[in-house]
């Protein structure tokens, strides 16, 4: 597996002469949680396991959030592998990502540090023949995952539900759960720059919005343009990717 080396070299100025700091460390499991209401809120909770084998970590980026991520301070966390709560601060850095940073000056040194970020977005519904798609992704990286769950929760029965491309998973559960559908699915080795993608069909009357004056549109498979009512919004060709989630050098190594 490839390996995310960052080396830099870092003047301690509490010294007299120049010292050099680095930082080895990778992502190696992730897990998505996401719970999706009628008027099409998702409420989401994205852990991410990072492996520290040297220097001192700081943080990470998030990039190809969904739309209108917004992070809950209150609700995330981390903590170190003996369960010790680290504390978690957000740092926007621009559109569309966001930095995810231990608190503290110091960091976090060789061990393992799981980070639960707790969010809340607009569900990524579309109009495809008629039905609805729902879509939820994990943010991609530029390095390997080496396992990644995704759990995807909708206000529907679990006999409505029909999962996309369900081949792609190298496990995949459909149950139900307190009359609300739960779709478990899994993956090993996800490819650096990759999201995990999970996509499912709905009857298009279970997806409504609170509010019913939103009007928006989709294109349909014919090239033509539909008007669609309610959580529809327009399905974009391909999904964008501006950069994969990475570490911010400048946050690893620091002064002090």
């Amino acid at each position: 597996m490839p390996r995310l080396r960052d080396v830099l070299p870092c003047a301690l100025l509490a010294l007299p002469a120049t010292a050099s700091a680095w930082t080895e460390a990778e992502p190696i499991e992730a897990e998505l949680r996401a719970s999706i209401d009628s008027a099409g809120t998702l409420v989401g909770l994205y852990r991410v396991t990072i492996s520290i084998d040297a220097g001192r970590f700081h943080g990470f980026d998030l990039d190809g959030l969904p739309e209108g991520f917004t992070p809950d301070p209150l609700a995330s966390s981390a903590h170190d592998a003996q369960g010790v709560p680290l504390g978690v601060r957000f740092e926007a850095w621009r559109s569309g990502r966001i930095h995810v940073a231990i608190d503290g000056a110091h960091g976090e040194g060789r061990g393992r540090v799981v980070f639960d970020v707790a969010f809340t977005a607009r569900a990524d519904v579309s109009e495809v023949d008629g039905e609805a798609v729902v879509a939820v992704s994990t943010p991609p990286w530029d390095h390997g995952m080496n396992r990644t769950l995704v759990t995807l929760d909708l206000p529907v029965g679990a006999s409505e539900v029909q999962v996309i491309e369900p081949d792609l998973f190298d496990s995949l559960d459909v149950r139900e759960v307190a009359g609300r559908a739960e779709i478990v699915a899994l993956r090993y080795r996800v490819p650096r720059w990759t999201p995990m993608s999970l996509a499912v069909r709905l009857p298009r009357a279970r997806c409504r919005l609170a509010d019913r004056s939103a009007h928006r549109r989709t294109r349909a498979r014919n090239g033509g343009d539909r008007p669609v009512r309610g959580c529809l919004r327009r399905r974009r060709a391909g999904r964008r990717i501006s950069r994969p989630s990475s570490w911010r050098p400048e946050r690893i190594c620091r002064s002090s």
